[in-house]
Formats: C-alpha cells, sequence, structure tokens
C-alpha cells in the first residue's frame, strides 16, 4: 500500500478539488504541495479552500463549467468566522471592501493603532488577521461579487438569444454570415472589398461572422455590414462578375435587407455594451442601467409596419429578461453615479431612489438618526449643494475615486454606494418595455410609481423619506 493511501486511512476524505491539481506528498502527514492542471500555478502547500478559490477567481486556463462550479462553492461559504455575528460580518465586509477600494496595505488591520481605533468604534470587535483579511475573506468576497456579476451576464446573454430565437434575426443574422463568409473566402472579392473600403475611408475592419459561443458577435457581425454597406455596393456597381454568388448579390442590392440589418443593430448594441462592460474590471451597475434604457428604447423605436411581429417578440423578450433584474437597485446606482446623477428620470423617481437607500441602510445596520443623515446627504448631492458641487471628469477618475474625494462630517453616502454595489436581492416586479422609456422626462405620458414595501422594524422608512422631498425646504 502506498504511503499516500496510508495517510489517508482512517482520515476525512480528500476535497474532490485536487482532481484538477498535481499533488505531491509532504513530509507532515496530510499535506501536499500543488500545481493547477491547467495554467500550472504551483503552491509549496496547497489547501482546499485557496484551490477552490484559485479554480473560481484566477485561474484563466480552466473551462468555463469547473470555473461556475467553484464559483458557487466558494461564495456559498459563510463569510468569515461562521460563529460570528450578522453584525461583525458586515463590519468585516466593509472593512474589507474600503481597504481594496482605497488601496490601503492589509497589514494594517493588525495596527495597534487601528485596532484601537475600531475597539473606541465598536467595542467588542474583533478584526481578522491580515492573513486571513487577505487571504480566504477577499478570495470569499470576490467569488460572491463574480458570481452576481455572472448571473447579470447570463441574464444578458440569454435576452439576447431570446431576441435572436425569432425568424426575422435568424434569417438576417445568416444572410450576413453568407456575405461575410463569401468575401472571406474570395480572394478577389475580398480585395476588392478592402481596397473600396480604404478609399472610401470606412474605418473598422473587415466583415465578421457569427459565432455561436460569442454573446457579442452577433452585434460585430450585422454591425460591420451595416458599416461597410457602401463599400459592398460600389464592389457590385464596378465588379459584378467577380461577385459570383447570387444570394449575395441579391442581399446587396436589396435596400430592405440592409434596413433590416440597421435595425437589428440597433437592438443588439446594447447588449453587447453591457455584456462588454460587465466583464471590464471597472464594472458598475449603473453604466448597466444605461444600456438597459437604451435597449427599451431601441425596441420601443422598432418600425411597426411591416416589423409588428419581432417587434412584439422584442418586447416579450425584454420583459422576461426584465424580471431577473432589480430596477430599484439599477435606479438607486444610477442617481449614485456622480456621471448621471439621475439624469432624465422623473421627478416621481426621487421617492423610489431615497425608498431604496434608506433600505438597504437599515437592513445593513443603520439606526434612524444615520438613515436620517443619509437623507438629508442624498438631497443635498441631487441639489448639487457644498460640498457635492464637483464636477466629474470620465477621463480622470472612477465614481469611487470621486466620491472618495467628497469632504463630509459624515460618510453615509459613500457607505451605502460600498453597501448598494454588494447589495443581492432581487425584484421580482414585470416592467413592461414601453413604461421604460416612459421614465425619462422627455416623455410627457403618465407613469405610476412602483409599490414599495417599507419595513417597519426599529423605524419607519416611508416617514424619513417624506421629510426630504425634492419640494420640501423644511429640514434643510
Amino acid at each position: 500500500m502506498s504511503n499516500e493511501k496510508k495517510r489517508n486511512l482512517g482520515g476525512r476524505p480528500q476535497s474532490e478539488v485536487w482532481k484538477h491539481f498535481e499533488k505531491t506528498p509532504l513530509k507532515s502527514a496530510g499535506h501536499f504541495s500543488a500545481k493547477c492542471t491547467y495554467c500550472t500555478k504551483y503552491w509549496p502547500r496547497g489547501t482546499p479552500n485557496e484551490l477552490e478559490a484559485h479554480l473560481a477567481n484566477d485561474c484563466k486556463d480552466v473551462s468555463e463549467y469547473i470555473r461556475s462550479f467553484y464559483l458557487g462553492v466558494v461564495s456559498a461559504r459563510n463569510f468569515g468566522n461562521e460563529n460570528a455575528s450578522l453584525s461583525n460580518t458586515s463590519i468585516t465586509r466593509a472593512l474589507l471592501r474600503a481597504f481594496v477600494c482605497c488601496g490601503i496595505p492589509f497589514s494594517v488591520i493588525q495596527n495597534p493603532f487601528f485596532i484601537e481605533f475600531l475597539n473606541e468604534i465598536r467595542p467588542g470587535y474583533e478584526p481578522p488577521t491580515d492573513e486571513l483579511f487577505s487571504g480566504r475573506l477577499l478570495s470569499e468576497e470576490t467569488s460572491r461579487i463574480n458570481k452576481k456579476v455572472d448571473v447579470i451576464i447570463k441574464n444578458s446573454s440569454n435576452l439576447t438569444l431570446d431576441i435572436m430565437g425569432h425568424d426575422f434575426a435568424k434569417q438576417t443574422i445568416k444572410s450576413c454570415n453568407q456575405i461575410a463568409s463569401f468575401f472571406k473566402k474570395s480572394h478577389t472579392g475580398g480585395r476588392l472589398l478592402a481596397d473600396v473600403a480604404s478609399t472610401l475611408k470606412i474605418k473598422g475592419g473587415s466583415l465578421k461572422s457569427y459565432c455561436e459561443t460569442r454573446w457579442t458577435s452577433m452585434y460585430e457581425t450585422t454591425n460591420s455590414v451595416s458599416r461597410l454597406q457602401a463599400a459592398l455596393e460600389t464592389v457590385l456597381l464596378n465588379n459584378p462578375n467577380d461577385i459570383t454568388s447570387k444570394a449575395v448579390k441579391k442581399y446587396i442590392r436589396s435596400l430592405e435587407f440592409f434596413g433590416n440589418v440597421n435595425k437589428l443593430t440597433e437592438v443588439l448594441k446594447p447588449i453587447k455594451t453591457a455584456i462588454t462592460l460587465l466583464e471590464s474590471a471597472n464594472t458598475n451597475l449603473s453604466d448597466c442601467f444605461i444600456q438597459l434604457i437604451l435597449l427599451a428604447n431601441a425596441i420601443k423605436k422598432l418600425p411597426s409596419q411591416g416589423m409588428m411581429e419581432f417587434h412584439q417578440h422584442c418586447i416579450k423578450a425584454f420583459n422576461k429578461r426584465w424580471a431577473n433584474f432589480d430596477p430599484k437597485l439599477y435606479i438607486l446606482a444610477y442617481f449614485l453615479h456622480p456621471g448621471y446623477r439621475a439624469t432624465g428620470l422623473k421627478i416621481e423617481y426621487w421617492k423610489i431612489i431615497t425608498t431604496t437607500a434608506a433600505q438597504i441602510w437599515q437592513n445593513n445596520g443603520g439606526d434612524k438618526r444615520s438613515c436620517d443623515r443619509l437623507l438629508a446627504q442624498m438631497r443635498n448631492y441631487e441639489l448639487r449643494r457644498e460640498p457635492y458641487d464637483q464636477e466629474f471628469d470620465r477621463q480622470l477618475e472612477t465614481p469611487m475615486s470621486w466620491w472618495l474625494s467628497i469632504k463630509d462630517k459624515y460618510d453615509h453616502l459613500l457607505r451605502e454606494l460600498d453597501d448598494e454595489n454588494s447589495d443581492t436581492s432581487a425584484s421580482d416586479s414585470e416592467i413592461d418595455s414601453s413604461s421604460v422609456d416612459d421614465n425619462y422626462s422627455e416623455d410627457d405620458s403618465d407613469n405610476e410609481n412602483d409599490n414599495l414595501e417599507v419595513e417597519t422594524d426599529g423605524y419607519n422608512i416611508e416617514e424619513l423619506t417624506n421629510k426630504y422631498l425634492l419640494d420640501n425646504e423644511d429640514t434643510l
């Protein structure tokens, strides 16, 4: 019997995660070095928690199926000490986010002066060690956020598939692929198209083909055909004998075809942009909210004549996937982004914004007095009163860096931004796609507020928010 088998006799069964690593026994019984079989990263002494976190968050070569599985495993762990109170867990999470966002060294968590500071504001709170803080806790929080982003990406991707399930969209994509395929395979055709595109100074590259495993390629395919329309028409006009495909000739000659391509491109663009945003390192809910609004507008603007069936199909698909998003949370994020500040939303949405913020504040342990201050700060921010009158420069700063530059006696709004980014609640209400467009003040139609559930435990949120209506100056 091998030494490894002897070590396992009578002990706990090894974690399944070891199947994805090459392991070498160490001198101490039951311990192994580990080497990832996908990216070859090495650990002198591997632990299941570390290896699971690696597959969930760090490994670039692991399959999406395995990554998703371990993302679920790590994000489902109890954050920190299982015996810790909910309040202490919230404090640790808030500390972790503050350290990461502000670039504070993790070693500060064990500085005696910092510990004294924590004890002053929260007697009895025991901070984690810097090793735990920068290791397991950071991995668990990263996994939890990554899983949330994955869900949003999946919903956005599913929306793409729902829309593309209609025969109109299928046929349009198929026709675009035929055009792209012909010019890629035809040496003469490809050269002619490239030369004409250069002469006409059309930028953006060549024709793209749709790939089922890449969600954004649907938009790239239709956009490339739309962008190169003039070049395609010129090539056919000047060199008709070099276009040997009758189908390709038919499409290029058809203004109706290019009209359909342009309309489908307008619908797919905000979905593509939202997915790209979510996959970037600087993703935020407010930018995604903008793309959802643009998508709703693009669907609403589809011509009814000749496209009624596809129009209704898109509305149904949007409504189906919108139910998976939390519109109140997105609207709050849109308000807290200093580059947007809820621009364009009707005045009725102020009540939704303040109620959502107060509910998150209360759920995270904020008392009535601090909630009152939070709402006062929100109104000052909305009215651009000092210190919230600073301009936001997208080229030089991020929303978080802008908020960190704001000097106020209390940091309630900054903490609210942090809590909003970590909130995992979901709305079950379905929104009609036309009403999303109606949220904007450019539309004169009436729009009823959503019914809001008001939590009454501790203090009455509705009573507080009513004090801070934008037309009530008494409390300022």
